[in-house]
């Protein structure tokens, strides 16, 4: 080629660079330094610069991964600072990146876990323990440096005792009280370095108690009891621990009681066994509730009273009572709950009045004046309980129930319904060997009788001289006075009942309250025979003073004055001539004018 041609192609070439933007010009670019770092986790700051060539523009910084990294000192600049994590598990790859537009640049960073330096720790790392607890022991451990251990215990008072203030192990005893859950901090310390265990303090869930320990600073364990249920009463009356229970002993003046203790709020006491009596010497009162609490298998004797009660429910069960002035007595709101408990030489087993409300299931009493005193509106119930020795009496707007109960060997009056608004229930159960002449039952109140037997008892055994009764099928035998005497004004009912074998029968001294053994509509089905007195002289089975007496549809002597063959008198109204015959045992015997409806 000719050297035209070689100039010509260099011009044009020239030509095509000169017009070609940026031609010949550098590349822009984004460079960080150092390009890697290798840090301890905890370490110094490390700082970083981003170098942007060939272009202007911000700078940001940011940290991969996201989370757990390290910090920067700042998210845009041209230098920043990277702090590292305080602390990694393990050697852990940061990227450290710097952007700008569309130019980025990295770093790669290296955060090795940091060296272990001295530490004290503590073992076990917890602990829990109660009032009489054996000792825990705690160990502290130095690694890395060396000095004495030192130990203490926060709060200072009241958290126990340490078996030393200095040493590589400590014991710890726990404190003999514990009024409710609490934490007790045990701190170990050496020079700079600490560490703290949490002791979980928690309170007895019973009390222990025997008359014949020694102290009463005891921690009330099984182990070491208190002496006195004083003590225990006053711990419960101020803690979390609501249970006490007594072991076999006396617990009375002589080891170190003063009784007249009130009852806090949801107490139980009780006995671990046989043989845990509570005595006063003194006759002083024993017991006051004044809100809820149960007491079990413990024998209480020689107190002027022995529970009383104002309010609240009371559980008693398995109590034995003896010879105390009163057992139980009750008033304002209060409730109790009897179960099988016993009650023997009481003045008053029990004493109830106000709105106050007793139940008494089986067990038995003996021995008292007064069994049940019932006053104002308390109200009272027995059930399958024995009964002997003592009068129930009750007054007021009170209500007694007597369910199957056994009531016998009694002398004086069984059972004083004392005013016309007193009621008494009773559904079986048996009323026997009354031994004084008095009645079962004297009722001046409201008196429903059912299932009931009332047999061989000395004289009487319902007397009624107000109110009301009604008797339905029950019987009334071989009682050595009247079966039932009915007073002036006295409201009676009889269906389906017995009344035979007694000295007399039915005596009506008055018959206008309505005396109704049976009528057109309501036929009695009652049988009324046989009772005359032991010497057979004498008896009859109805006798009437005054009125007139419905009596249809009942079973009498047979072939007795007008009586069938099967006893039974057709229907009539028959008035009482007033003069009879000479008869050892009469069908009816009453005073002239007086009538029976047959």
């Amino acid at each position: 080629m000719s050297r035209f041609w070689f100039l010509l192609l260099g011009f044009l070439l020239t030509l095509i660079l000169t017009a070609c933007p940026g031609g010949g010009g550098s590349t822009p670019t984004l460079k960080v330094a150092p390009l890697s770092a290798t840090v301890t986790a905890g370490g110094a700051a490390t700082s970083f610069t981003a170098t942007l060539t060939g272009s202007s523009g911000a700078i940001s910084w940011s940290l991969t991964p996201a989370t757990g990294a390290g910090s920067l000192s700042a998210t845009t600049g041209t230098t920043v600072s990277y702090t590292p994590p305080a602390s990694v598990a393990a050697q852990t790859a940061v990227t450290l990146t710097a952007t700008s537009g569309s130019l980025t640049a990295s770093a790669q960073i290296t955060v090795n876990p940091a060296s272990a330096g001295p530490t004290l720790t503590v073992s076990p790392a917890t602990a829990a323990a109660a009032p009489g607890d054996a000792t825990t022991t705690l160990t502290a451990t130095l690694t890395g440096a060396s000095g004495t251990v030192n130990w203490s215990l926060s709060p200072a008072s009241g958290s126990g005792t340490l078996s030393a203030t200095t040493g590589a192990s400590v014991q710890y005893t726990p404190p003999n009280q514990v009024a409710a859950a609490s934490t007790v901090t045990l701190s170990a310390t050496s020079g700079s370095l600490s560490s703290t265990v949490q002791i979980i303090l928690n309170p007895l869930t019973q009390f222990y108690a025997d008359p014949d320990a020694v102290l009463d600073s005891n921690p009330g364990t099984q182990a070491k009891p208190l002496k006195t249920l004083k003590e225990a009463l006053a711990r419960m009356g101020a803690g979390a621990t609501k249970t006490t229970v007594l072991l076999a002993g006396t617990y009375n003046e002589a080891s170190g009681e003063t009784w007249g203790y009130t009852i806090p709020d949801g107490l139980t006491l009780k006995g671990n066994s046989a043989g845990v009596i509570l005595q006063s010497t003194t006759k002083k009162a024993g017991f006051t509730f004044t809100k809820g609490a149960s007491f079990s298998d413990l024998t209480l004797t020689g107190f002027s009273t022995a529970l009383g009660a104002t309010s609240g429910s009371q559980t008693l069960t398995r109590l034995a009572f003896s010879k105390n002035g009163y057992d139980l007595s009750l008033s304002g709101t209060a409730a109790a709950s009897l179960q099988d408990c016993t009650s023997s030489g009481a003045n008053y087993s029990i004493q109830a009045s106000g709105l106050s409300q007793v139940s008494v299931q089986n067990g038995s009493f003996s021995g008292a004046q007064r069994t049940l005193v019932l006053q104002q509106s308390a109200t009272a119930s027995f059930s399958g309980t024995d009964i002997s020795g003592g009068l129930l009496d009750t007054g007021g707007s009170s209500y007694l129930s007597l369910n199957n109960v056994k009531f016998h060997d009694v002398s004086g009056y069984g059972i004083y319904v004392r005013d016309s608004s007193t009621q008494l229930r009773i559904q079986g159960g048996s009323f026997y060997n009354f031994t004084s002449n008095a009645s079962v039952i004297s009722t001046s109140g409201t008196v429903n009788i059912s299932g009931a037997s009332f047999n061989s008892n000395s004289y009487i055994a319902i007397g009624t001289s107000g109110g009301s009764v009604t008797l339905t099928n029950s019987s009334i035998t071989n009682n050595g006075g009247y079966g039932i005497a009915i007073g002036k004004g006295v409201a009676f009912k009889m269906r389906g009942s017995t009344v035979a074998g007694n000295a007399y029968g039915i005596s009506v001294s008055d018959a206008s309250g309505g005396v109704d053994l049976g009528t057109a509509s309501d036929p009695g089905g009652n049988t009324i025979q046989d009772n005359r007195n032991y010497s057979n002289s004498f008896g009859y089975n109805l006798g009437i003073s005054s009125g007139t007496v419905q009596a249809v549809g009942n079973t009498w002597n047979p072939s007795l004055q007008g009586s069938d063959s099967a006893g039974r008198y057709t229907s009539q109204l028959l008035t009482c001539p007033g003069s009879y015959p000479t008869l050892t045992l009469y069908n009816s015997y009453c005073s002239s004018g007086s009538q029976i409806q047959y």
